[in-house]
């Protein structure tokens, strides 16, 4: 049996790089997973991946996947992809809110419309999923939403400053939301990679002389199972790195 057989979970960015492999991996403990992200069609070979290729994967090994397209910088895309969850799988209590954008610039020379898209898809995105679906999550008094954040939250990197603030102002939403939800038994917490990740979109970005020898998104996804497995209340408000879950909460467990 799976650490999450019975829930039903929805991963935003889940065509490729971090949200793929925790979609993957939630699959393989048993959940239910909706693959929501834009990507319906493959981009070429260099952002490779689409919703309907992962959720095939997984059903091919026996795991159950539902693909649905979502703009999360669209609230009436959100609503639709929540109503088909809803309709054809029920509930939701487990939300990874994974994706999100960045358009590298100085802050003389961003576009204001590339400053609101970013706030746009990784913080007020967030947000909407995670109301679309609370109302599963407060019925039953159990729940988990999981925002990925990054270390760039509390490190500036010029020509990356927007999408710093954006991931700051995520881990802020992330604690006062716990606050909020405590007494509910939903647990609201901020994730993020302990360092750069090897993935399609970084190596797209072509930031990285060496892609190949930073580590992949698996540790960030084993690190969302353990938290999903948690009780509410043993996680929520935390702002922590995949390293300081693996480290915590499996020593917890042995």
């Amino acid at each position: 049996m799976g650490r999450l057989d019975g829930r039903v979970a929805v991963v935003t960015g889940a065509s490729r790089g971090i949200g793929r492999t925790i979609a993957e991996t939630l699959a393989r403990e048993g959940a239910a997973v909706v693959i929501a992200a834009r990507t319906e069609q493959q981009r070429g070979a260099r952002l490779p991946g689409t919703i309907y290729e992962v959720a095939e994967g997984i059903c091919a090994v026996g795991g159950r996947a539902l693909a649905v397209p979502c703009n999360v910088a669209d609230e009436d895309s959100i609503q639709a992809m929540a109503d088909r969850v809803h309709r054809e799988l029920g509930p939701v209590d487990l939300v990874v809110n994974n994706a999100a954008v960045q358009v590298p610039g100085s802050l003389r020379e961003v576009q204001v419309r590339h400053w609101d898209l970013a706030f746009r898809v990784n913080v007020r995105g967030p947000l909407l999923v995670g109301r679309a679906f609370l109302d599963d999550m407060l019925a039953k008094r159990f729940g988990h939403v999981i925002n990925v954040s990054s270390i760039a939250a509390t490190r500036d990197r010029p020509g990356n400053v927007h999408y710093s603030v954006t991931k700051a102002a995520l881990e802020r939403l992330s604690t006062g939301w716990a606050a909020e939800l405590r007494e509910a038994n939903v647990a609201v917490v901020a994730l993020k990679p302990a360092g750069a990740v090897d993935t399609p979109g970084l190596r797209f970005g072509g930031r990285y002389d060496h892609p190949e020898l930073l580590p992949g998104p698996e540790q960030m996804a084993a690190a969302t199972v353990v938290l999903a497995a948690q009780e509410p209340l043993a996680c929520t408000g935390l702002v922590v790195s995949d390293e300081e879950v693996l480290a915590r909460f499996t020593h917890r467990a042995g």
